[in-house]
């Protein structure tokens, strides 16, 4: 099943200049490097998801995989406030006749869905991620919500970055705004599953304490990807997306 996700820097003494850590709270923080670092994955748990096999989730429901704990699903939504997006492939490849994890690689041009090198069969499948904080979450543990696949793009993805940017562009922080992320039924000739849907909660007061460290978060996250951090999103599957 999927793996913890991953800060992984060129130089990993580089970390210890990249995050602001409060005085007093060191505790031999200084030899902390981008390796130990894991970043929690949100994904909606499908019939064949290894926590619904376990009992403890069912499809639809909203998990993050660090300690498994249910975040919402199909009885109500997950609230979360952004403070990050980043935008990646993951790459699929064909070996005997089925689909494997590959590689996650920078969204650095448009790619077709299936392309084929040295005689090799590859799946590029565009995610769209955003960093975030959970509502209620007293540990404010940041996370990664990736909507993958064309499907979660189309119903989540794309219309969160469209409400991100026209706050933006009125000069209002990502992260002064909460998000409600859903699940919905969707089927094709291949089966049934659950997408994420996203829309902006505008009536929820966003905690002063949350603003502040979801800004502590961008900025550190800013400053690790500017000097050579990659983030590797995991290999939660997508294989039940087709291309539309």
């Amino acid at each position: 099943m999927s793996k913890k996700n991953e800060l992984k820097t060129i130089s990993d003494e580089q970390l210890q200049v990249a995050c602001e850590i409060p005085n007093g709270l060191s505790f031999g923080l200084e030899t902390v490097t981008s390796k130990d670092i894991k970043i929690p994955l949100i994904y909606v748990a499908q019939a064949m998801s290894k926590v619904c096999a376990d009992g403890l989730a069912v499809q639809g429901d909203i998990v993050e995989n660090m300690e498994n704990k249910v975040l919402g699903g199909k009885k109500g939504p997950a609230k979360v406030v952004p403070f990050f997006f980043q935008k990646s492939y993951q790459v699929q490849k064909l070996v005997n006749g089925k689909k494997e994890f590959h590689a996650i690689q920078p969204y650095d041009n448009e790619r077709p869905y299936e392309e084929e090198k040295e005689g090799v069969t590859y799946f590029n499948y565009p995610c769209f991620n955003f960093f975030v904080l959970v509502l209620g979450d007293e540990t404010k543990n940041k996370y990664m919500l990736s909507f993958r696949g064309s499907r979660n793009i189309n119903s989540a993805g794309r219309p969160m970055l469209t409400q991100l940017m026209n706050s933006v562009q009125r000069g209002i922080p990502p992260y002064a705004c909460a998000y409600d992320i859903g699940v919905k039924q969707v089927e094709n000739e291949k089966g049934k599953w659950f997408v994420f849907t996203a829309n902006a909660d505008r009536d929820t007061k966003i905690p002063t304490d949350v603003m502040s460290s979801a800004a502590m978060e961008a900025k550190n996250l800013q400053t690790m990807l500017s000097q050579g951090a990659q983030i590797q999103t995991g290999e939660e599957s997508i294989e039940e997306e087709a291309p539309f």
